[in-house]
């Protein structure tokens, strides 16, 4: 996946010359320079049948995402783990990103899942 250096936002590519992608979040055209691209590793996937897994839907109900983030960070043990290009969260899921982490939730169905980015270049 392309995303700008700036933001973290996926781009896609632009029609206008002399330009290769453009950011909808910052609405301007960019450079190839101006861009990364990045692959997310799944570091933790709990579910609702993981005891760990209360301690975290706790901190997501009451709002606590970065507190959540850091507990779950607790079992990133480095590049060992399954990675994919496409952004890791469907219709349903909730999303929260902090630095180089993506949580993708979902309180309804019971899992949470720890995404770490981390770039191909």
């Amino acid at each position: 996946m392309i995303v700008c250096k700036r933001c973290g936002s996926p781009v896609t590519v632009t029609d206008t010359p002399g330009y290769s992608y453009y950011c909808p979040k910052h609405d301007e055209d960019l450079y190839e320079f101006e861009t990364d691209e990045i692959e997310f590793l799944e570091t933790i996937a709990l579910s609702d049948c993981d005891d760990n897994y209360n301690i975290i839907e706790k901190l997501i109900k009451q709002g606590a995402f970065d507190e959540a983030i850091a507990e779950l960070t607790k079992w990133d043990y480095g590049d060992d783990g399954i990675c994919t290009d496409q952004f890791p969260a469907g219709l349903m899921d909730n999303v929260y990103q902090k630095n180089d982490y993506v949580m993708v939730y979902n309180t309804a169905l019971g899992y949470v899942i720890l995404y770490r980015r981390v770039n191909k270049k």
